[in-house]
């Protein structure tokens, strides 16, 4: 699969062709409850964006040689001072607020794993939804969107949006989608994250979401992370003589 595959602008779409569409594709989606999600797709979710990365990242950097420290001193392995304590303390403290910035996008996949779709419209009480026993609900928009990292800012006020409600209907996962054309076997459509996008594939089949491969360097982060980790590892529990 590469790039080509899908088509590279949606302004020939009218509003309401894209609204038919996204329906149907919330729809598709709904007859399949349980759904999975490839390595590619998860590889290029996590890994393809900067906001995810920061906090993963930051819990590898800080919160994994903190953990191995203090399991270490903690079996007797090594011994460490008060000040080695604090630093260790402060690293872990960075470390769960990085996974604090990576739980969001956790969520997310989990809303597209089981959520239930449907289509919101943005009005001056916030965005209107009908969960799936057919009440209405609002969610106001926040300023800031750090909760919702699917949402982006540069979506027409005029177009619907794609929402996966969890089973609290209260909250929602807002996904900028713009749908592109299906065929027999499956589903595509776009996710927007500010201006990175992801093209989906859903595979009605094995009622699977899959991306393009991601690009090679990419591989290098897992690498550094599975090296650093082992790093701290081997310095946490056979430190130098």
């Amino acid at each position: 699969m590469n790039n080509n595959q899908y088509p590279q602008s949606f302004d020939s779409q009218s509003n309401t062709s894209l609204e038919e569409s996204l329906q149907r594709l919330a729809n598709q989606l709904n007859e399949t409850p349980r759904r999975k999600v490839s390595l590619a797709f998860l590889y290029s979710w996590f890994f393809g964006n900067k906001d995810v990365l920061i906090g993963l990242l930051c819990f590898v950097f800080f919160a994994i040689p903190a953990i191995f420290l203090l399991l270490a001193a903690t079996m007797g392995v090594s011994s460490e001072n008060t000040l080695d304590f604090i630093w260790i303390i402060g690293c872990l403290v960075f470390g769960i607020l990085g996974l604090v910035l990576f739980y969001p996008f956790c969520k997310a996949v989990f809303y597209l794993k089981n959520g239930y779709f449907t289509l919101a419209y943005l009005t001056q009480q916030g965005l209107r939804y009908i969960d799936q026993n057919g009440t209405e609900h609002y969610w106001s928009i926040p300023k800031r969107h750090f909760h919702q990292p699917l949402m982006t800012f540069l979506h027409n006020p005029n177009e619907p949006y794609l929402i996966a409600v969890g089973s609290n209907p209260q909250k929602i996962m807002v996904f900028d989608a713009q749908s592109i054309p299906e065929t027999n076997d499956y589903i595509g459509f776009s996710i927007y994250m500010e201006v990175f996008a992801i093209p989906v594939l859903y595979d009605k089949r094995t009622k699977t979401f899959f991306t393009v491969a991601p690009k090679m360097w990419r591989l290098i982060i897992p690498i550094g992370i599975i090296l650093w980790t082992t790093l701290w590892f081997f310095v946490s529990f056979f430190p130098a003589e």
